[in-house]
C-alpha cells in the first residue's frame, strides 16, 4: 500500500513544467510523515530543537476539561477553538514521540496480486463499466 507522500517522492528532482521557478521537490528530503498541523505544534518544533515536547500541566488539565466538554456536546465556539489548539500540541507532542523526528514506516506491506486478486478486479472493473452504460440510458 502506498503512504500518501509515495506519489510526490516518485517525481523528486523533476522539474515541474508551467511553473516559473525552480520547483523539483514537494517535501524537503528528510520531512517526517507528520501532519502538517501537529508539525508546526509548538510541542513539535520544541522537540526540532532539542527540548522536551512535553505539554505543560495546566494546558493538560484544560486540555483534558475540554476533552470531558465536547464529549457532553458542551463546547463553546471558543473552547472548541481552544481545544483544536491542544489537540495539535498534543498531536506534536505524540508524534514526535512516536517517529522521533523520522520517518514513518507503512503499516501494511505491499504484495503481489494474486489470481483472486486479479478475477475480483476484473469483476470490479466489468461492474464499474456496466454501472456507467446504465447511467448513461
Amino acid at each position: 500500500m502506498l503512504c500518501p507522500r509515495d506519489l510526490p517522492e516518485h517525481f523528486r528532482g523533476e522539474q515541474r513544467l508551467g511553473l516559473p521557478v525552480s520547483f523539483t521537490e514537494y517535501y524537503p528530503k528528510n520531512t517526517p510523515d507528520v501532519p502538517l498541523y501537529a508539525y508546526l505544534a509548538n510541542s513539535y518544533q520544541r522537540a526540532l530543537a532539542g527540548n522536551s515536547p512535553e505539554i505543560p500541566v495546566d494546558d493538560m488539565v484544560s486540555y483534558e476539561a475540554l476533552c470531558g466538554k465536547a464529549d457532553r456536546g458542551k463546547l463553546s465556539s471558543r473552547e472548541a477553538e481552544r481545544l483544536h489548539a491542544l489537540q495539535a500540541e498534543v498531536d506534536g507532542r505524540d508524534y514526535w514521540m512516536l517517529y522521533k523526528g523520522g520517518r514513518s514506516i507503512p503499516v501494511v506491506e505491499e504484495h503481489t496480486l494474486d489470481e483472486f486478486d486479479l478475477r475480483l478486479l476484473r469483476l470490479s472493473d466489468r461492474a464499474a463499466s456496466a454501472a456507467i452504460k446504465r447511467s448513461r440510458k
